[in-house]
């Protein structure tokens, strides 16, 4: 069974898995090992009753549904499969009444997955991916913290009432309101002080503005705390769209390894089924003396053979199904169908490999994350440089006094007042925290740097072998399908000598097992081909289309 052949029934058919499967595999072990030393005859009838209760069982539970299109329920009943039996397994599964087997419900069947809905299912289900998504939101609510501190407006009120010989009070309201350009405080104010004993108020009212006189960044310093919450939301959101490219490489590769699984299984399938029928044909041989009896135990051999690579090939497929569907989020005991990717055809590369190296290393999202860092250090350099000069703070004050009977009242008097502080702050140890912290920033910069360069030398690294490795993919598909033309004209050659007595079974037996290799080959070869160019779309910046369409 040809590659092609195999792709055209994944078309035609996709095979469900349920909780049939184990009956489905003992169906295929009927004819144990019967090359010991006491005669066959012996045994022969004692192992064709097990045979019969599980094949006949198997044939009433195991079913594999016709694969209806993209979105369309699969609710209908399944298409029985036909199993073959001997006509001695007819007489005897006729004389024996057959219990079929208890059925474990595994849920009702989904939707048909392509890999494109595979892909579309995990983004919307697949926990790591949520969790990336959740950091995202975090991440974007932090930026939302960090500008409202830094900028909301601040408002402070006071009240002090002083009970003496004569009693007395104060009052104050401010608001500090931050400039986030010039680096400069606002604050508007308004004060009020009795005293009861002369019934006079004393109040006034202006705004004072302040700034670092020598902290020439000082706007800068001042929304610090906001820089470093975008740049974490900016590594959140990349880590979030890498996250989804990583998701989509997976979804392809372990898709695909269920494909390849269930394409070895039926590879498997038509093997037993050859095995079985070349079997008879040799015991029918013997029987009438055209064969010696040693021709018999080679075809026993070979079926036993083919029995246990069919077992393990459906222990692959489970295991396989069930690793995507756990990076699908769907619970591991799903009955899912799905839609093989069509292989026939070489997949190729994205775009121009020239032209995806430039922009890799031009726009890809680590890049940019890295560069961000790298600024946000800079910004911390300014804000340490203008630390090392000494800290003047200077306060202008314009307000207007007012005296009266009564609270803001000027009956008594009225005067406007300019009022300039100047507050100096001088470390005198000749600042020297101030100056390490300045030049382990620079070091930090500098190892900031080199992760940047180290970032670039990966990234092209990790495309080229991409590249490399698709080209390597391609060229193998190719040999592995001229191999099976090759391998099938040798097995036909092979069954020409054989009729004509030349070789015996042992030399067809080892033909075919050569050319459901090399089946398997070409198979394995084009589904690493499509792996590789997942590879090397993942490693794409996402305007590049590096990508499926994410949230």
């Amino acid at each position: 069974m040809t590659p092609a052949v195999l792709a055209q029934s994944h078309r035609q058919h996709a095979v469900r898995v349920s909780s049939g499967t184990w009956p489905y595999i003992v169906r295929h072990l009927r004819l144990l090992p019967r090359w010991i030393k006491v005669p066959v005859s012996v045994f022969r009838p004692l192992l064709l009753v097990p045979t019969v209760l599980l094949a006949t069982a198997c044939s009433q539970s195991q079913r594999i549904p016709a694969s209806p299109a993209l979105g369309e329920s699969v609710s209908r009943a399944p298409t029985p499969v036909a199993v073959p039996v001997t006509a001695t397994e007819k007489s005897l599964a006729a004389a024996i009444p057959v219990q079929g087997p208890v059925l474990i419900d595994h849920g009702p069947l989904l939707e048909v997955f392509s890999r494109e809905a595979c892909v579309r299912q995990a983004l919307t289900a697949n926990r790591a991916y949520l969790q990336r998504a959740g950091a995202r939101e975090r991440a974007r609510l932090g930026v939302e913290i960090a500008h409202a501190e830094r900028y909301r407006p601040q408002l402070t009120a006071d009240y002090t009432a002083a009970t003496e010989a004569a009693d007395g009070g104060s009052a104050r309201v401010a608001a500090d309101l931050p400039v986030p350009i010039i680096g400069v405080n606002v604050t508007p104010f308004a004060t009020s002080a009795w005293d009861d004993g002369s019934d006079v108020y004393r109040s006034a009212y202006g705004v004072a503005f302040s700034r670092r006189v020598f902290a020439l960044s000082e706007a800068v310093r001042q929304r610090l705390p906001l820089s470093q919450a975008e740049v974490d939301y900016l590594a959140a959101a990349f880590e979030l769209l890498a996250e989804a490219k990583r998701l989509e490489r997976d979804v392809t590769r372990n898709f695909l390894a269920v494909q390849n699984a269930q394409a070895r299984v039926k590879v498997r399938l038509a093997r037993v089924a050859d095995a079985r029928a070349f079997l008879d044909n040799v015991e029918q041989n013997v029987q009438h003396g055209f064969r010696p009896a040693a021709d018999r135990l080679f075809a026993e051999i070979s079926l036993n053979q083919a029995q246990a690579d069919l077992v393990r090939e459906l222990a692959n497929e489970r295991d396989a199904m069930e690793r995507l569907l756990n990076q699908l989020g769907l619970p591991l005991a799903s009955q899912v169908v799905l839609r093989p990717e069509d292989l026939d055809t070489l997949p190729a590369l994205p775009g121009d490999f020239a032209t995806d190296m430039a922009l890799t290393l031009h726009a890809h999202e680590d890049l940019m994350v890295q560069s961000a860092r790298q600024e946000l250090v800079r910004e911390r350099i300014r804000v340490a440089t203008d630390e090392v000069a000494p800290h003047v703070t200077a306060t202008f004050t314009a307000e207007r006094r007012l005296e009266g009977n009564e609270a803001f009242g000027d009956n008594l008097d009225a005067d406007n007042r300019l009022a300039l502080r100047v507050d100096v702050s001088l470390p005198l140890d000749g600042q020297r925290v101030e100056r390490a912290r300045l030049s382990q920033l620079r070091r930090q910069l500098a190892d900031q740097q080199l992760a940047y360069d180290d970032i670039l030398a990966r990234l092209e690294q990790d495309l080229r072998a991409a590249w490399r490795a698709w080209e390597r993919g391609r060229t193998e598909a190719e040999l592995a399908a001229a191999r099976v033309v090759t391998e099938r004209a040798r097995l036909e050659a092979v069954l020409a000598r054989y009729e004509a007595g030349e070789v015996d079974n042992l030399e067809v037996t080892r033909a075919k097992q050569a050319l459901d290799d090399a089946d398997v080959r070409l198979l394995d070869a084009r589904i690493n081909l499509a792996n590789t160019v997942a590879e090397y779309r993942a490693l794409l910046p996402a305007q590049r289309g590096g990508g499926e369409d994410h949230p």
